[in-house]
Formats: C-alpha cells, structure tokens, sequence
C-alpha cells in the first residue's frame, strides 16, 4: 500500500474516532470539555505518525534481498522460505517469488498459475513466466519445473549467485530501485531490519 492510501486510510480512521469523541465530550463537564480538542488533536498526530511510520516499516528495501538469503542460509532448515511480493510499476498485478529450502538446497522459486484451486495469486507470474526464464537463462542460470502440495513452479537452483539473481530481476526487469520497499513473509527463520 502505498503511502497516499496509508495517509487516506489513518484520516479516515481518525476523523471516526474524532467524531465518535466528539460525541461522548457532550458529556463531559464544560472545564474538561475544554482540554478536549488539543487532547484529539494531539492524539490524531501521533496517531497518523505511529500508523504510517508502522506500516513503512513493513517489508524489505529492493537493496535488503541479499541480507534475507542470508539469513536464511544461516537459520533456516528444510521448508523455510522468504516470500518477497511486489507491485511493478506498470500496475499490471502484483509479482511474487521467494527463496526456499528445499532438500538442503537454497533455490529461487517462480510460483505458476494455480487453476485448479481457483487461486488468482499468480496470474501475474504466469504471464509474465516466457520473459522470467528467458532473463533468468541470459545470465547463465539453470531453471527446473516443480511440483509441490498441488503448486507448480520453476525453481533456479545453479548457475550463479541467487541474490545477484534476485536483485536483478526486481531492478532491470522490473524497474525497481534499491530504496522500493517490497512485502515480505518469512517462515522458519527469524528477520528482524
């Protein structure tokens, strides 16, 4: 979400609770009545600042990818993942991919449309899969067809170094740049920035 709807979403939430304050302050004796709109106004700023400073926070900058595979190399075990989900610029859906561990190794995942399921998570991946595996094979990486618990993707396992892989894809074929924030869910290690 973008911080113009993180704004517009904190006025709204703000503005019900001024209204609902506002209302219970009918009841309130005058001398109290009086400190209520600098109470509001003060507790509506640190409101707004706390939300959209929070909700920055979440998720990863573009130039953060290498430090997750780290630690996930690190701290994680077979199953583990780090799931990055991105919006590019052309507003065409959102993108995911993550690294994983699968059978001791690390590799890059691409998830595949999952028509059975009736899931639309992926249409974007699916669309987008010819110019992922034509960039991905240009820089000398080897992909594979998987399947797991009912989801089939293309995992990039060799050829090269996966974060260089990573950043890469985001910023040259995507147009990101380094200061972009992008969501991440992780599971079976720890992150903390």
């Amino acid at each position: 979400m973008n911080v113009v709807l993180r704004f517009g979403a904190a006025v709204i939430i703000l503005a019900a609770g001024v209204a609902i304050v506002g209302f219970f302050a009918t009841m309130l004796p005058p001398h109290l009545a009086k400190l209520l709109p600098g109470l509001i106004g003060g507790t509506a700023i640190l409101v707004g600042v706390l939300y959209i400073f929070l909700a920055r926070e979440s998720g990863i900058t573009v130039s953060q990818i290498p430090t997750v595979l780290s630690k996930l190399q690190s701290y994680g075990k077979n199953g583990a993942y780090a799931l990055f989900t991105f919006q590019p610029s052309d507003s065409g859906g959102e993108i995911s991919f993550q690294f994983s561990i699968e059978g001791n190794s690390i590799g890059l995942d691409w998830y595949r449309l999952h028509k059975e399921r009736g899931e639309d998570a992926y249409v974007r991946n699916e669309t987008d899969l010819p110019q992922f595996l034509a960039f991905v094979r240009k820089l000398g990486y080897d992909t594979t067809e998987k399947e797991a618990k009912g989801y089939r993707y293309v995992r990039v396992e060799r050829g090269g170094a996966l974060s260089e892989l990573a950043t890469k894809l985001v910023r040259e074929l995507y147009g990101l740049k380094p200061k972009n924030r992008i969501k991440l869910e992780v599971e079976g290690f720890e992150w903390k920035t």
